[in-house]
């Protein structure tokens, strides 16, 4: 019996070496499991991380960034560099569709009918038929002179001789109480909102957002959804010429909603969403907005 109790010693030192080279082998696994797990840091504390942001060192570049176009440096983490504007006119491509004719820019004003985009709108503008001074979609009747935006709309004839998209309603008659307040003027020339683009399995890419609008009214597009790197834009009409939006000049899933407000004190203006739906073309409700307001309501009858 004496003889037995070193080899059951020698036995339970070599369970307990066993025992304790598996913890050990556990930890390792465990911290090899931890140290495989990889948390994206934002290093630079620009509010973006990798991969997103390309330099994750140098907080000026970040996707929200301007990009300085020619040099050499992505600021934006578009992929590249922005391009320059090799005819000095103040637009680089793909904003410039001639980046070799300083007079073919976004900003050029359109000779209809030349064959020549020279505002590099997509298209080259469209003949003024009746030669009124105006042409289509402006122009909703462009075979008769008197049909033009700023004719006299005679109320009540079924005839939109001003393009507002509605006859001039016929004047209340007069009550025999105190009236109220006087309404209120719907805005003259109406906005026209145009949306343009190619439709995609998931979602669509925006190619033109313009809305022409009468001098003085404001202009604001608010965009809803992830795709959305600027939330809302305002602009003045300054002149009775389209006003373009290329910030949205973008693809946006389905889903992403655009709403567009033309306002003006004392006036009532336009109103317009537009809903990015998958393999068909946005969805588009109009409607009306009272003054500066920024909640849409009903159109006025007539």
């Amino acid at each position: 019996m004496r003889m037995n109790r070193p080899r059951n010693h020698i036995r339970r030192a070599a369970q307990a070496s066993a025992t304790i080279l598996a913890v050990a082998l556990m930890l390792v696994s465990a911290e090899t499991s931890i140290a495989q797990v990889t948390v994206p840091v934002d290093a630079d504390n620009d509010g973006f991380s990798p991969p997103a942001d390309c330099n994750d060192t140098d907080r000026r570049i970040r996707p929200d960034a301007t990009d300085v176009p020619g040099n050499g440096i992505d600021e934006d983490c578009s992929g590249a560099d922005a391009p320059l504007d090799a005819d000095r006119d103040g637009f680089s491509p793909p904003a410039d569709c001639n980046d070799g004719e300083p007079a073919i820019k976004p900003s050029a004003s359109e000779v209809p009918g030349n064959g020549v985009d020279e505002d590099c709108d997509g298209a080259d503008g469209p003949v003024d038929k009746d030669a009124d001074g105006y042409a289509p979609p402006a122009d909703c009747n462009d075979g008769n002179a008197a049909i033009k935006p700023g004719a006299a709309d005679a109320p009540g004839n079924g005839v939109d001789e001003d393009c507002s998209l509605g006859d001039a309603a016929l004047p209340a008659p007069p009550q025999a109480a105190a009236a109220g307040p006087p309404p209120l003027e719907v805005l003259s020339p109406f906005p026209v909102v145009r949306l343009r683009g190619t439709v995609g399995r998931a979602g669509a890419v925006i190619q033109l957002l313009a809305i022409r609008a009468p001098q003085g009214a404001r202009v604001q597009v608010r965009c809803k959804g992830r795709d959305c790197w600027r939330r809302t834009q305002s602009l003045r009409a300054r002149s009775s010429r389209s006003l373009r939006f290329t910030r949205y000049h973008r693809y946006l899933r389905a889903g992403t909603v655009l709403e567009v407000f033309v306002s003006k004190p004392g006036t009532i203006g336009k109103y317009v969403r537009f809903t990015i739906r998958k393999g068909k073309p946005p969805a588009r409700r109009d409607s009306c907005v009272v003054a500066t307001s920024r909640t849409p309501s009903r159109c006025p009858t007539g």
